[in-house]
């Protein structure tokens, strides 16, 4: 019984032995290909497994040129295989154009008739409806209606003077453009001002401290003709002989009063040598005196304006 069990269990060694040899030969690998429109080569190659390597070749058609190429000529109906040349080469003709073209004698010489209408023409009567009235009609006409018949009156005669609507426009407008400014002494820094703001004649000026409203006796302005003019009256400085105190007097066009700026002094039109100045040893206080005086180059001597 020992035996036989060895046996047994001896043969079952030896088939597991013979299967796993079996098992582990290399086996051949049939790969599938799809169907493809070109011709293809399949190659097989075995290795020992567990890989297996397919190489697969296949054959592409051939690549088109690019561009491609026209396609060659067609041959045209009626003309056979080759066209003959353009333009022909008899064309144009030697002897075109003629030489007698155009003629000399071109247009002719009877044309057009000289003798137009031809003499034997006779003229039909008009037609009634196209019978014309002679311009201007013979008739005479009748007096002119009544209210045409006296003439116009004469146009007024108009002076040369202006009027006093016309002056009082000018004058308006005069004050419209006018352009205020203030006098400043540059030795003290004050102003020149009407004293008091008196609008009568012979108002005295004097020099005060600047005022904020700008009041009308601390304006002046100058006229068409460059004369300093007062705010409050619009009358024009004044002074009768040099040293005297300057005042206010009604415009006359007299020389005493072309008093005009000229660069920082105030001088006279007439008497260039004389200006409006302040009192020597007042022009420091208030209410100092301003007088005519004889320009020496002093500071007291000087104004600056500022307009307004």
């Amino acid at each position: 019984m020992m035996i036989r069990r060895m046996e047994r269990r001896r043969a079952v060694a030896t088939g597991v032995i013979v299967g796993a040899a079996i098992a582990s030969r290399p086996r051949p690998v049939v790969v599938a290909t799809p169907v493809v429109a070109y011709p293809s080569t399949v190659v097989v190659s075995t290795v020992p497994p567990p890989t297996t390597q397919v190489i697969v070749k296949t054959e592409q058609p051939p690549t088109p040129a690019y561009p491609p190429q026209a396609p060659p000529p067609q041959p045209q109906p009626g003309y056979g295989w080759q066209q003959p040349p353009y333009p022909p080469q008899n064309y144009p003709p030697q002897n075109y154009p003629p030489q007698n073209y155009p003629p000399q004698s071109y247009p002719p010489q009877g044309y057009p008739p000289q003798s137009y209408p031809p003499q034997d023409y006779k003229a039909g009567p008009p037609h009634p409806e196209y019978q014309s009235t002679p311009y201007p009609p013979q008739q005479n006409y009748g007096p002119p209606p009544p209210q045409y018949a006296t003439p116009y009156p004469p146009p007024p005669t108009y002076s040369s003077a202006p009027s006093a609507a016309v002056k009082a426009a000018e004058s308006s407008e005069k004050k419209v453009k006018r352009k205020y400014f203030l006098l400043i002494n540059e030795a003290n820094c004050q102003l020149l001002e009407v004293q008091n703001g008196s609008a009568r004649p012979g108002a005295k000026l004097v020099i005060d401290k600047k005022k904020h409203d700008k009041p009308p006796q601390q304006r002046w302005y100058c006229d068409e003709s460059g004369v300093i003019r007062s705010g409050v009256n619009e009358y024009a400085l004044e002074s009768k002989d040099g040293g005297d105190k300057v005042c206010l007097m009604p415009y006359s066009g007299d020389a005493r009063q072309q008093w005009i700026l000229k660069d920082n002094r105030i001088i006279n039109k007439l008497l260039a040598s004389d200006c409006v100045a302040l009192k020597k040893r007042l022009f420091l206080s208030d209410d100092a005196d301003v007088i005519v005086t004889r320009y020496e180059g002093k500071a007291y001597q000087h104004w600056r304006v500022e307009f307004i």
